[in-house]
């Protein structure tokens, strides 16, 4: 007859609890620990193991089960006690080109680590190191998973959120003195700050809504950019230009006939154009 473990090898967290069992031999058996470190028991009669309750590195030793009958047969099986496999972060929302470094406690070296799709980007592990860099284009919102594996094994995940550029809408306007006008923005991680750059006068920005207020009395264009922040960092900027009020001198004229009137334009934006009614004179 032979004595059977239903595993030959095992990998246990510290702390915790298992029960072993033996097929192919007859009760009674006595089980024991060889090599046991500091904090590891085993009942000798009922087979359940308890590893150490806390501890930093992994420790491997062996089980024994020996027949209680003439011969005296016995079976080993090894068990790998090693701390869970954890990363320093589970949940990470990046953009494109965006480089992640990450750090793996526990479990036991060396590792490795994938992505899911592998199309999101490349990664590499140097010991309990993990370099991220996403793709370099990012057109719209995706997800994907970064697994890693210890050599017990064991694997933990970080839950990857990518994220285009932001944009903001329109990249370009020209408007007139005293008006209002609200920007918005696509893409980015959900979140957005507007700011006013460049020379914008008393120009007036809701940084939140994006709502523009132009100053009310101007003598000559303001030309500057309307900013959308988001979280990671990204932006996008509108060209705004912004002119005077457009003013006719003299607003109104009566003539006589044959009579010649200049009429002189100031403010808005350049260039003009001059017309009058058909029949009207030239």
């Amino acid at each position: 007859r032979r004595v059977l473990f239903r595993s030959s090898s095992v990998q246990m967290n510290y702390g915790e609890t298992r029960s072993f069992s033996t097929t192919g031999i007859s009760s009674p058996v006595t089980y024991s620990i060889v090599g046991a470190p500091n904090g590891a028991s085993i009942n000798s009669l009922t087979g359940i193991f308890t590893a150490p309750p806390s501890g930093t590195g992994a420790l491997t030793f062996t089980l024994k089960v020996l027949e209680s009958d003439g011969l005296k047969r016995s079976k080993t099986a090894q068990i790998l006690v090693a701390p869970p496999l954890s990363l320093n972060k589970t949940n990470i929302v990046l953009k494109q080109s965006a480089v992640e470094t990450l750090t793996i406690s526990g479990g036991v070296a060396p590792y490795s680590a994938t992505l899911n799709p592998p199309t999101a980007g490349t990664v590499t592990v140097t010991q309990n190191s993990i370099s991220l860099t996403t793709k370099a284009s990012i057109t719209a919102a995706e997800t994907a998973t970064l697994t890693v594996r210890d050599s017990a094994p064991q694997t933990a995940t970080v839950n990857l959120a990518l994220k285009p550029p932001i944009v903001i809408n329109p990249s370009s306007i020209a408007l007139l003195q005293g008006m209002d006008y609200t920007f918005t923005s696509t893409g980015g991680d959900g979140t957005q700050v507007y700011s006013l750059r460049g020379s914008y006068g008393s120009a007036q920005l809701n940084t939140q809504t994006g709502v523009l207020r132009t100053p009310t009395a101007l003598t000559t264009a303001l030309n500057f950019q309307v900013r959308v922040t988001d979280g990671l960092g990204q932006f996008s900027e509108s060209a705004v230009r912004v002119d005077p009020q457009f003013v006719s001198n003299p607003p109104q004229a009566t003539l006589l006939s044959g009579q010649i009137q200049t009429f002189n334009f100031l403010g808005g934006a350049s260039p003009y154009l001059f017309s009058i009614p058909a029949g009207m004179g030239s």
